[in-house]
């Protein structure tokens, strides 16, 4: 017989799970995949915590849960930036165009 391995918790698996597990806030409206409320300082704290854990080889006070919530938060994070990066250029090229 086979066994089967138990199921990961979803802050392991789902990007919005890992940042509802990492963040400060207490509730986020958790229908539909849009995070336009999602607020990088939300996360910032427990996310500096961790890396700065993983940095120094201290880890022992952190499960693996929070370990890979943060590597799915800072996945996010890359994305989300790459498209802050966009909006804000483009601004201020309207900005710019304004003058």
């Amino acid at each position: 017989m086979a066994s089967t391995e138990p199921e990961r918790p979803r802050e392991e698996t789902d990007r919005r799970y890992a940042w509802y597990h990492l963040s400060a806030v207490d509730e986020y409206e958790r229908d539909g995949d849009d995070h336009p409320l999602w607020r990088i300082a939300d996360v910032a704290g427990r996310l500096d915590e961790l890396t700065a854990a993983a940095y120094l080889g201290q880890t022992r006070q952190a499960s693996e849960t929070d370990l890979l919530a943060a590597l799915l938060v800072v996945k996010q994070l890359q994305a989300d930036l790459v498209d802050a990066e966009g909006y804000l250029l483009e601004a201020t090229r309207r900005k710019k165009g304004c003058r």
